[in-house]
């Protein structure tokens, strides 16, 4: 007969190994499914391409194409990044956000991927939420690794302030496109306003020295940039 304490032991030790799978498999995750894009994005129409931090000298060439901003597969491959980190959608949020948001979504293909979001809740008053995920961005994400919420400094403020204004000149895509290297998503929403723009692996310019600047926010470090 197994002694009363030691019962308790194992069903306690069954339950842990129950809870942790199913963690594991995403079952305690808070947020429901949700659109986090709009179905507009997957419908072609022109657009300006920027060729500023393009990778390779064919495609730093300015132009006009037809294309998807974010096309189906996008919508499913990004949005299960910013479901595993907690995020909401910004396009079609729970409640009216108050105040300017910004979300830079970075995929690498064969690295951890990682959400950055800046929350101006109050004029002047700027929020760090950023998420590392265990996975890799080309796949599966993964679960949270990481999380860092604090207030910017006034210095770090500036600096962003100044990097967001260059944003509203901005293309929303880029000329340069592949297979293996890394997505840079980032969204804004502003008094209701949503808008998105995207890069493939850009090594320089306006758009990859935002990025740059928020990664640094973090404080992580996370090598290689790409």
């Amino acid at each position: 007969m197994i002694p009363r304490v030691a019962f308790v032991l194992v069903l306690c030790s069954l339950a842990a190994v129950v809870v942790v799978a199913a963690a594991a498999a995403g079952r305690f995750d808070r947020l429901p499914p949700q659109p986090y894009f709009p179905r507009q994005f997957a419908q072609a129409s022109l657009m300006y391409c920027d060729p500023e931090g393009a990778r390779s000298p064919d495609q730093a060439r300015a132009g006009v194409r037809s294309e998807q901003l974010v096309d189906n597969l996008e919508a499913n491959w990004f949005g299960s990044h910013l479901r595993a980190a907690q995020e909401r959608s910004l396009w079609q949020p729970a409640s009216e956000l108050r105040g300017r948001t910004l979300r830079f979504l970075w995929l690498r293909s064969f690295h951890a991927p990682a959400v950055i979001r800046i929350d101006e809740p109050a004029r002047g008053t700027y929020w760090l939420t950023a998420t590392l995920l265990q996975g890799n961005g080309g796949y599966e994400p993964g679960r949270i690794d990481r999380r860092v919420t604090r207030r910017l400094s006034p210095e770090e403020a500036e600096a962003y302030e100044k990097a967001y204004s260059q944003l509203a000149s901005l293309p929303r895509i880029g000329c340069g496109n592949g297979a293996d290297g890394s997505e840079w998503i980032i969204e804004t929403r502003d008094q209701g306003r949503y808008s998105l723009l995207k890069r493939w692996t850009p090594a320089s310019g306006t758009f990859h020295d935002l990025g740059v600047l928020l990664i640094g926010f973090t404080g992580w470090n996370p090598k290689p940039i790409y």
